[in-house]
This record gives structure tokens, C-alpha cells and sequence, in this order.
């Protein structure tokens, strides 16, 4: 019989099952021992997520008051002179850069869009009003938007043209112009005209030309402009200054103050005030009040005892959480250093710790220095500087920087590179000039100089282009058709082409990437320069602008404006070589200003970068002036330690003032000053706290690992244990089944005797 089928007890009359299952659980109390073990890791690693939570979020108020630049908002209010409600006339937006103040605002004008229609009704080749939008016109032509190119077919319809249009106000040098159909005569009588809305506002508006526009679409009767109702700047007068801008949405005359412009109405002025916004202050402070408390609370209650019941909380003791209770209990009571001792601490500005550990707010001494000098509230919570001197400013400073006094030393002074003209320009510019500056990266600006203009005008117009950004053109020789300039609707035939001629283009786009492409000719006697000019736009992968310019020549312009690798020409059957018109570049950082009645010339960046005058005539700045100048970078030492320096910006590298950077804008040598870095209560926190939340290498992270660390140690052992006890109650019970055989045998083998004996027994008597 296998030993499975037997059954316990049945033969030895013991129930050894039982038996072994008792023996096994009494050897699996240490399983469940484990067990419990291994929950309380489970409640310890609950317990130190909900610390690790609750010290983030007060970490998180003490962010919210840690930047100097941003620790206040600011509300304002808008009054007005009329009846007018003001808010209907103009919105307020503030940022960081908002000023408390007063300001006087007159709405004297809106800006309004350009928008140009059709002049009449638009028309087919044969000179019929067109009965539908989907309807062949039989135009063919080219004209341009915003300088780029739009190619009508002659089997476009006017809905076609539409979206040619809107195609080019795509990508990274839209049009911003907008096309759409108008039908003014109505279902009885037909009258389409193509409408073209400028996308922004302002005066600038849109550029629509093109000969084609006169010639071979002139039904679509946008020649000379069609019906153009201009668009016009918004004006406004703020503090008595009148001025204007482009947009509706003015955020350039009152610093950090955005206003967005709704209706004019000259005759009401409104009356703008802008202060820091109080309430939000108060709800940021009490919110770093009540998430100090919360976790201050949490903490308290894990280190409880309970006498009665003999237990503690599941952290009571842990070094992590007494720790963090530290760090956050000695950082209320102490002093910003560098502050005057009736503004630097919390308790001196109204937020004050009991003997229970929790904090709250003295409203009368918070009001008190709201309302006369509400910055130190700011200061006692912010990472600043201070400094003795004017030309020092701060910068920035990292976690490593430590509060304190710093001598700035400065070895050399920054300089900017500079040129001061000799030349006398109290009576003008005697001769024209052309100057022409080079910057030290290969950015040139060249102006054309008139003789007779005063100095304030020799400013205006140096400082104009100094400051103005250029877009990358090249043109190709021209093109001559009977040996006048081809224009864009010139059929290729005139240009000596001939069916399957191949044209290739070739240069480089802005990146200075190669660009090539065959253009075959299909149509020699049909097919205009038109055809040419949207390939070569294909070609660069639509990134440029093509067109031809009265003397023939085609020009190709870049799409993005500034520095450009951009380069063109034609070769194959028709030969073009291509040469630059205007280099891209951005704004320079030049400006001209004057030093009396002479012309000067400067950086206005400091250290060492250059750039390089030259002249036409030496009527502006003189002979000597034709050189190359070059600034100075600072060096120097911040608190005795070593720095790195770039143009008037000045780096710690080293000892207590490490990672605060200081610009310098002085000319003195030696001990200039004493630099102060301040580190309030909420800079403080936001550095500290990081090494107990952070996600990465917090304590606190550490610390819940090692619980889970220790959960799956103990996870192991019970796995090891139970497979040692299920080996050991199988063995156990083989061992008994083996008994049960062999007690079944002699049973069987007993049973056979006794029986044998009672027959010997029967037969013998």
C-alpha cells in the first residue's frame, strides 16, 4: 500500500496528523513573530512617508518666501474721473518687476489691424464676375506677401488662392496674414471679393506687391493696394507721456505693469495704483505658520508615551525624525546675520514660537511692519545682498554659500570697449561718412552717414542700426529678357530655355547644410520665372523667400532673422551665380552716446570682447579711430577667496563665500566694498530641508529604504522557514506513514495467527 493512501490512526489507533501539525505550528509562531516584524516596517515606512510629506510641504512655504524678487505681489486698484467704470477701458496684469505707485492712464486710441479687400468683384480671364468660390479662374501670376511669394495657377480657383495664402502664415517666419472669401452680393447676385487681414495690430501692417497684381491678376483687383483700410498704433498717455505702440497689450511704459488696452475713451483719465499685495502676504506667512505647526504636531504625537497602554509612537526615537524636528525648531529663533538687530529674527517681526514648539502670529507687531517698512518682513526671510557700496550688486548664490561680510578686492576693473571720437561734431558732421563696426564675432554694421547732421542725429542713426536685427539675403546676376530686367511673369522661352533644359540650384541653408536641386523646364513657352522662384523656395525646403527684384536679379531671403549660413546660385542652363546682400545678424551690442561734443562708442557689455571701427572719410570719429578696441574682464577676490571673472561679473569659487556672484561696475581699485550676503529664515529652510525630502538623497528617503530593507530581509527568513518546516512536516509524516505500514503488516500478520490457533484449536478438541 503507498504510504499516501494510508490512513493516520487507522492500524496504530494514534492520530499522528495531528500530531505533526501541532508540532509544525508551534515551530511556525516564529513565521508569525517575523510577521509582526515585518508590519511594523510596513506602519514605520507610513509613518516616515507621512513625516517626509509633512516636512516637504512646509519646505514648500518656506520656498514660496525665500526669493527676493518674487516674495512679494503686488495688488492694484483703478479709479477714474468719469463715471466710466475704469476696468471696462483697460486690464492690469503685475509681475515680479511691479514698483508701488500712481499712475495717470488715458486710453487716447486703439490699435487696430490692417485689412485689404478686393476693390470690385473678383474676375475670371475673360473678365466675368466669378459665380463661385470653386469656380477655375484662368489668372496666372505671382505677387507677394510680406515678401513672400504667391504662385496663382491657371487652373486655381479662388478658394485656392485662399490657401496658398494662409500656407505662407505657417512655420518659423509666418506672413501673419490671414485670407478669407467675402461674398457681398449674395445669393442673387454674385459678387466675391479676397479679403487679407493683418494677424497683428499696428500701423506696420502687411507689404502686398508684385507687378502680376497690375498685369496678369488684375482681377483679382488687388492692384494698387486694392481696398485698404490701414491699421493704426494704439496711443495712450501715461503720467503726462504720450506714446504709442503697435499691440493693445502694452507692457514696456510701467515697469512690471502689463496693460491691456480694451476701449479708448480720451476724455476719462484713470487713476492707477499699484502696492504690495498684503493679503497675500499674510496667507503665505500663515501658511508657513500652520505646515511648521502640522509637522511640528506629527512629531510630538510619535514621540509620545502612553502610560496606560504601554506603547509609543512607531517613530519615537528615530534620529532621522529627531533630526528634522532640530533643524526646524533652532531655525525660528535664529538671527539673520547681517541684519539690525530690531529686523532680524522672526520674533522681531511677529512670528513667535511657544513653549509648546508651535508658532503663531503677533498680528499687531506683523502690522506694525507692514505698514512702516513692510521689505523687512522680506529681508528676514530672503537670500539678499547688501552692500556699501552702489556699484556692487548681487547676482546669485548657490546652497554652499554661507551668510556673512565679504571685502570685494578688485585687482582689475572692468572695462568696456570703448572709442571717444576726435573729431568736434558742435556743428555738425562736416562730410558724409560711412562707419562700418565689426564685433568680435564677425557681426557688421554699416551706416551711411550724411554730412550736416547734428549729434544727437548722428546718435539716433548709429544707435538705429546698432540695435536692429538683419535677415540673410543673396541675389544671382540678373536676368535680362531682350535685355531688359525679366520680371517674374517673363516666360522662360525669353531667357534662350528650351523644353527639358535642367536648372540646378545650389547653396547652403541657414545652417550650412548643402542645398541642391534640378529644376527641368516642361513648358518653355508657358512656364514663367514664376515656376522657377517656387522651386528654389522647395528647394531650401521652404525656409526662404524667393522673388526677382526690378533689375532682374532673384534675391532669396531667409525666413528667420540673425546669424545665417545661407548661400545661392543657378548653374546648368541657365547661369546665375549668386552673391550675399545683407549678412543676418542680431542687434549688436553697441551703443553711441556723447562725451561732450564728441562722438563716443562703446560695448555695452563688459570684459573682453571687441569690435572694430573703420570709416570713409574720418569726418566722424577721426583717422585714429580706425582700430580695434577691446574691453577688460574683472579679477579680483571675493572675501580673500578666489574668483573667476567675466566682463564685470565676479564668481566664489572657494571658502565660505563660494557660488555668490557680485557685478562690479566701478572703476576704483583694491577694497572696493563689503559684499553682505543675507540668508533669511525661508532661504535657510529651502537649503536644510532639501537633505531630509529630497527624492533622490534625502535622510528621510534613506530611511524608509532601510525599513523596506529590513521588511525584505525579514521576507527571506520567513521564506527560508517555511520551506524548512514544510520539508520538516513531510518528513514527519513519511516517518509515521512508515509506522502505519509497518503496524498495519503486524496487525495483518497477528490477525492470521490468532485465527490459525483458533482453528488448531477447533480441530484438536
Amino acid at each position: 500500500m503507498a504510504a499516501s493512501l494510508i490512513q493516520a490512526g487507522l492500524s496504530s489507533q494514534i492520530d499522528w496528523k495531528t500530531m505533526v501539525t501541532d508540532l509544525i505550528n508551534v515551530e511556525r509562531q516564529g513565521v508569525t513573530k517575523m510577521e509582526g516584524k515585518q508590519q511594523a516596517e510596513l506602519d514605520k515606512q507610513a509613518a516616515l512617508t507621512t513625516l517626509r510629506d509633512s516636512v516637504k510641504t512646509y519646505q514648500d512655504a518656506s520656498d514660496l518666501l525665500s526669493n527676493n524678487n518674487s516674495f512679494f505681489t503686488y495688488a492694484t486698484s483703478l479709479g477714474s474721473n468719469t463715471s466710466t467704470v475704469p476696468e471696462s477701458l483697460v486690464g492690469i496684469t503685475t509681475s515680479d518687476a511691479a514698483m508701488p505707485g500712481s499712475h495717470t492712464i488715458i486710453v487716447e486710441n486703439l490699435a487696430t489691424a490692417q485689412r485689404t479687400t478686393s476693390s470690385a468683384a473678383v474676375k475670371d480671364s475673360t473678365g466675368t464676375a466669378i459665380t463661385s468660390s470653386t469656380q477655375s479662374l484662368g489668372l496666372s501670376g505671382t505677387f507677394s506677401i510680406q515678401g513672400q511669394i504667391v504662385t496663382v495657377a491657371m487652373s486655381d480657383t479662388l478658394s485656392d488662392v485662399v490657401g496658398k495664402i494662409n500656407s505662407l502664415n505657417s512655420g518659423s517666419s509666418p506672413t501673419l496674414v490671414t485670407a478669407s472669401l467675402l461674398n457681398v452680393g449674395g445669393s442673387s447676385a454674385a459678387d466675391f471679393r479676397l479679403v487679407l487681414n493683418s494677424d497683428e495690430t499696428g500701423a506696420a501692417g502687411f507689404t502686398l506687391s508684385g507687378t502680376d497684381l497690375t498685369g496678369g491678376l488684375a482681377n483679382l483687383n488687388l492692384g494698387g493696394g486694392g481696398s485698404t483700410t490701414a491699421g493704426v498704433d494704439a496711443v495712450l498717455t501715461v503720467d503726462g507721456f504720450t506714446a504709442s505702440r503697435a499691440s493693445n497689450v502694452v507692457s514696456d511704459m510701467i515697469p512690471g505693469v502689463t496693460l491691456n488696452l480694451y476701449r479708448a475713451e480720451p476724455a476719462t483719465t484713470m487713476t492707477l495704483t499699484t502696492g504690495y499685495d498684503v493679503a497675500t502676504l499674510k496667507s503665505n506667512l500663515q501658511a508657513f505658520v500652520d505646515t511648521y505647526n502640522a509637522t511640528m504636531t506629527f512629531i510630538a504625537q510619535q514621540n509620545a508615551f502612553d502610560a496606560k497602554s504601554g506603547k509609543s509612537g512607531l517613530l519615537m526615537g528615530d534620529f532621522t525624525m529627531n533630526s528634522v524636528q532640530s533643524q526646524m525648531s533652532s531655525g525660528l529663533l535664529k538671527p539673520v546675520q547681517g541684519l539690525p538687530s530690531d529686523r532680524n529674527s522672526l520674533v522681531m517681526i511677529g512670528l513667535e514660537p511657544d513653549r509648546y514648539g508651535q508658532l503663531s502670529i503677533n498680528q499687531t507687531t506683523l502690522d506694525k511692519w507692514i505698514n512702516t517698512d513692510i521689505t523687512a518682513i522680506r529681508d528676514v526671510f530672503t537670500a539678499n545682498m547688501v552692500s556699501d557700496n552702489s556699484a556692487i550688486d548681487y547676482v546669485y548664490s548657490d546652497i554652499t554659500t554661507q551668510p556673512g561680510s565679504y571685502l570685494l578686492n578688485v585687482t582689475t576693473a572692468p572695462e568696456q570697449a570703448k572709442v571717444v571720437g576726435s573729431v568736434d561734431l558742435s556743428a555738425g558732421l562736416a562730410s558724409n561718412d560711412v562707419l562700418t563696426l565689426t564685433t568680435g564675432t564677425g557681426d557688421v554694421a554699416t551706416v551711411n552717414l550724411t554730412a550736416g547732421q547734428t549729434l544727437s542725429q548722428l546718435i539716433a542713426s548709429l544707435n538705429t542700426e546698432f540695435s536692429s536685427t538683419k535677415t540673410e539675403t543673396w541675389k544671382s546676376t540678373a536676368l535680362l529678357d531682350g535685355g531688359l530686367p525679366a520680371t517674374s511673369s517673363t516666360k522662360l522661352a525669353n531667357l534662350g530655355l528650351v523644353n527639358n533644359d535642367v536648372i540646378t540650384i545650389t547653396g547652403t541653408d541657414r545652417l550650412g547644410n548643402a542645398v541642391s536641386s534640378d529644376f527641368t523646364v516642361l513648358d518653355a513657352a508657358n512656364d514663367s520665372i514664376a515656376t522657377l522662384l517656387s522651386s528654389v523656395q522647395n528647394a531650401y525646403g521652404g525656409n526662404v523667400s524667393a522673388s526677382i527684384n526690378a533689375n532682374g536679379e532673384i534675391e532669396i531671403v531667409d525666413n528667420v532673422t540673425g546669424l545665417s549660413s545661407l548661400s545661392f546660385g543657378l548653374s546648368g542652363a541657365l547661369t546665375a551665380p549668386g552673391s550675399v546682400v545683407q549678412e543676418g545678424r542680431f542687434s549688436l551690442p553697441a551703443i553711441a552716446s556723447a562725451n561732450g561734443n564728441f562722438l563716443q562708442i562703446n560695448n555695452k557689455e563688459y570684459g573682453a570682447s571687441s569690435f572694430t571701427i573703420s570709416q570713409s572719410s574720418n569726418a566722424l570719429l577721426g583717422a585714429a579711430a580706425n582700430s580695434t578696441f577691446t574691453g577688460v574682464d574683472i579679477v579680483g577676490t571675493i572675501g580673500g577667496q578666489p574668483t573667476t571673472g567675466r566682463g564685470n561679473l565676479l564668481e566664489a569659487t572657494a571658502g565660505d563665500p563660494l557660488g555668490l556672484v557680485v557685478t562690479y561696475s566701478g572703476t576704483a581699485t583694491g577694497a572696493v566694498g563689503n559684499a553682505t550676503f543675507l540668508l533669511g529664515v525661508g532661504a535657510q529652510n529651502s537649503r536644510t530641508l532639501d537633505a531630509y525630502t529630497s527624492i533622490f538623497s534625502g535622510s528621510l528617503k534613506s530611511a524608509i529604504e532601510s525599513s523596506d530593507a529590513i521588511y525584505q530581509g525579514l521576507q527571506t527568513d520567513i521564506d527560508e522557514l517555511n520551506r524548512v518546516l514544510a520539508e520538516k512536516e513531510q518528513t514527519l509524516l513519511k516517518r509515521f506513514q512508515a509506522m502505519e505500514s509497518v503496524v498495519a503488516k503486524n496487525n495483518s500478520v497477528g490477525d492470521y495467527l490468532t485465527g490459525q490457533i483458533s482453528q488448531f484449536n477447533k480441530t484438536s478438541g
